[in-house]
């Protein structure tokens, strides 16, 4: 038996070596073995006998054997070809589906029922399409609903498995949501599903897109601002309910109309030519217009249009501007109204201080050399007794009808305003001669003369005090105009008022010694100036001395005993009132509890209360610290307050005044009868005593109607349960009518001048009435 190895070797040669080796010998057996491989081997077992085959048959049987040999190699062959191509083709399937799914951006996945592992293969890159598998964990608030999809999809498989979102995480990275579908790719042999594959995709950032485009909407939808998106004609792809409700139009009314049809203005023949003419040149075009809208409203908006890339929307529609509109109108107002506020007077619509100060620079800034300029600073005479009598609304519309009056007479040039109260100033710019000046203030005075027409039918007249500064000659600048045209204004008051007066350098001199004053009295208390006089009141009833008035006086080493009409409505005006106030309270406590502690009984003290003091918070507290430290009972104590209080703060007043009642300390009003306003708040006072001012007691007993006046005042508090003090009585006779009429006490010269406390002692524990006033009482 002979073996030829064919491993490697041309089919060809194996043969030919066969018949040199054999020549015409007999084959007794040939056998072709083919391994695996690329080897083949070919056996043989030769028989030499020549007796068994002719040559001619061995011939035959070898080429026979040689063709058979060929068909098997050139099967193997083929095959080995065949197995090769599906090969390649298998990986280069397998190469084009990862590159199909890298390019889908999706993963595939494997899901083992038996050992419930979840696991994907991902393909990061092109460069590297063979991918890299890992296990994968589902986030733990979606893994119930995984659960739920996924039993549903084993009840019945053959439907594919998929799920919308969920999110997964792999290892060492963030949680990501993901969309997947799949189908059983393995069964048991009972036919029960062992595995599931499918693929799954990464949508985290079309999630995120998503979301980011439905807060855009809802904002675009639900935003202040009015939003109209056009095309590239100008015409309405969309808009928003703010844009809608603006326009006056129905949102379908919008749809493809052109921007000119809709968005009107008065400031451009066409909004939307304007707008194309500028977006032309620029990307955005930033401005306010007032846009008349589909119901006829006028209203002024910010605008902002947006020149954007052509982002298509639907076929044929592309998004080219963005047009945002807001409605500042209201803003406008506002700034209107702060504008007419910080520059205009609200009661009578003249320009106030500060606008007339600047018209003032303004006008000084722009003058010729030799022009003449002159400042009038105007008050009207006894405004505070129009105020105090008739009331604050009242007065209101005498000052409304003020300026109107002065508008009519001053010359249209000239520049009206109201400082402020019952102050009006006015400029007069480029005058002649300084006689424009005193000849308007003349016209001023005669056109007052005129009763004002008010309310209801209501007649008043008032009367004006001028004051004038000429430039350059008095001043060369705003302050010093309006400074010494003021000081003018007051030296024609003290002249006798309802008049004008030009200023001169004299006048500076009343101005330097009222700051003097001012600057005196800081010190007063401490240098110990002042002192206290004490003047008595006598009860008709009881035929005593019931009480006296603490009067607060001031002497000066230098100016002398000062008048408190002169440093009084100063310490007001400065604040210095609550300290003087305080002294004086603290003083009077101490003088009543001597005079207690030296016999004297069943005597009141009063003490005048200015509305400075009577308005601070911590003024009842004071007030009944001084009279628990003297040991005095608070009714002991009586407190003269002006009805000229209750104008200012009327509510405020009568609560605070009951605050002091209720610590048991007596009320007086002061005054009464100096104003009428009070009347209708007089019933509600907490008041024990009411003070006829002298003003009603002088000539009541020559003038019947006066008389009658008082009568009626002494029975309308007697009504109320409020005793009467008269003030200012300076004779018998006065002193009997009172009697005769029932008032209940007196005070004035009549009894007794003001006098220091050791004196007012002796006349008070003498307790001797004047001539008459032992006489029996009137019944």
């Amino acid at each position: 038996m002979i073996a030829i190895s064919m491993a490697g070797r041309n089919f060809v040669t194996c043969i030919a070596n066969v018949i040199r080796l054999f020549g015409r010998a007999a084959l007794s057996w040939l056998t072709v073995v083919s391994p695996s491989g690329s080897t083949m081997a070919m056996t043989m077992q030769a028989n030499t006998s020549s007796s068994l085959f002719s040559t001619m048959s061995v011939s035959v049987l070898t080429l026979l054997v040689c063709l058979l040999l060929l068909v098997i190699i050139w099967l193997w062959h083929r095959r080995q070809h065949l197995q090769q191509q599906v090969q390649d083709a298998q990986v280069e399937s397998n190469h084009r589906m990862r590159l199909a799914l890298w390019g889908a951006g999706e993963s595939y996945w494997d899901y083992d029922l038996a050992t419930r592992a979840l696991t994907a293969t991902f393909f990061p890159s092109a460069e590297h399409p063979t991918g890299q598998t890992v296990p994968v964990s589902i986030h733990p608030e979606d893994i119930e609903t995984v659960t739920a999809k996924l039993n549903a999809f084993l009840a019945a498989p053959g439907s594919g498995f998929s799920i919308s979102h969920y999110r997964i995480r792999l290892p060492g990275q963030e949680w990501r949501t993901v969309s997947a579908r799949g189908r059983v790719v393995k069964w048991d042999a009972h036919g029960q599903p062992l595995l599931i594959s499918g693929t799954a995709r990464d949508i985290t950032l079309q999630m995120a897109a998503e979301q980011a485009e439905r807060v855009a909407t809802e904002v675009f939808r639900n935003m202040e601002e009015a939003v109209v998106i056009l095309d590239q004609h100008f015409r309405v792809i969309s808009a928003n309910d703010a844009f809608v409700k603006m326009s006056g139009y129905r949102h379908e009314a919008l749809l493809n109309r052109p921007l000119g049809s809709i968005l009107r203005s008065r400031q451009y023949e066409s909004v939307e030519q304007q707008m194309r003419r500028i977006l032309r040149q620029q990307d955005t075009w930033d401005t306010e217009l007032w846009y008349l809208n589909a119901e006829g409203q006028e209203l002024l908006c910010h605008v902002n249009a947006s020149t954007i890339n052509n982002t298509p929307i639907s076929p044929g529609a592309s998004i080219s501007h963005v047009l945002v509109l807001s409605d500042i109108t209201r803003q406008h107002r506002i700034q209107q109204e702060l504008r007419q506020l910080a520059n205009y007077d609200v009661l009578t619509n003249l320009p106030n201080r500060e606008q007339f100060r600047r018209r003032l620079d303004e006008a000084l800034d722009s003058h010729a050399g030799d022009e003449l300029f002159a400042v009038l600073f105007l008050d009207i005479d006894r405004f505070k007794d129009i105020n105090d009598s008739l009331g604050h609304a009242l007065g209101d519309q005498v000052l409304r009808e003020a300026s109107k009056r002065l508008c009519e007479i001053a010359p249209h040039n000239a520049l009206i305003a109201r400082p402020g109260g019952d102050e009006f100033t006015i400029l007069m710019a480029h005058i002649d001669h300084n006689t424009a000046a005193t000849d308007l203030a003349a016209a001023i005075l005669n056109g007052f003369a005129q009763p004002l027409q008010l309310e209801d039918g209501l007649e008043f007249t008032i009367t004006p005090s001028i004051g004038i500064s000429l430039y350059p000659h008095d001043g060369q600048d705003a302050d010093t105009l309006l400074r010494k045209a003021d000081s003018a204004m007051h030296h024609a008051k003290a002249a006798g008022r309802k008049k004008f007066q030009l200023y001169n350098p004299g006048m500076d001199h009343q101005i330097v010694q009222r700051l003097q004053t001012i600057n005196l009295l800081h010190g007063a208390i401490e240098r110990g100036e002042l002192f206290l006089m004490f003047q008595p009141r006598w009860c008709f009833q009881n035929g005593s001395f019931c009480g006296v008035e603490a009067l607060l006086r001031w002497r000066h080493p230098e100016l002398g005993l000062v008048p408190p009409s002169e440093f009084i409505p100063l310490a007001e005006e400065t604040g210095l009132i609550v300290a003087l106030g305080a002294w004086a309270a603290q003083q009077a406590c101490q003088t009543l509890a001597e005079w207690q502690l030296a016999g004297l009984r069943d005597i009141s003290m009063s003490i005048n209360v200015s509305s400075v003091q009577l308005l601070r918070e911590d003024f009842p507290a004071t007030i009944a610290h001084s009279i628990s430290r003297h040991g005095l009972r608070p009714e002991q104590i009586e407190l003269e307050i002006t009805e000229s209080v209750l104008l200012d703060n009327p509510q405020f007043a009568i609560e605070r005044m009951q605050t002091l009642n209720k610590l048991g300390m007596r009320l007086s009003l002061d005054d009464f009868g100096t104003g009428y306003s009070s009347l209708s708040y007089l019933h509600n006072l907490p008041i024990h005593l009411l003070k006829i001012d002298r003003a009603f007691i002088s000539n009541a007993n020559t003038n019947r109607r006066e008389e009658a006046i008082l009568v009626a005042i002494i029975a309308m508090a007697h009504a109320m349960n409020v005793e009467t003090v008269a003030e200012g009585v300076e004779n018998f006779q006065q002193a009997q009518l009172l009697q005769r009429h029932g008032c209940d006490e007196i005070q004035g010269y009549y009894l007794s001048r003001p006098l220091p406390a050791d004196e007012c002692l002796k006349l008070l524990k003498g307790n001797s009435a004047p001539s008459g006033l032992d006489l029996p009482l009137h019944n």
